[in-house]
């Protein structure tokens, strides 16, 4: 279960991390 939990927390956090990243380096250098 904690296992779980941190892959799970994990994912999601590079997910975020990398949306985040490509949605802001898209307007800024425009």
């Amino acid at each position: 279960w904690i296992r779980f939990g941190v892959w799970l927390a994990a994912g999601l956090v590079l997910y975020f991390l990398y949306g985040y990243r490509r949605s802001r380096l898209r307007p800024a250098n425009v």
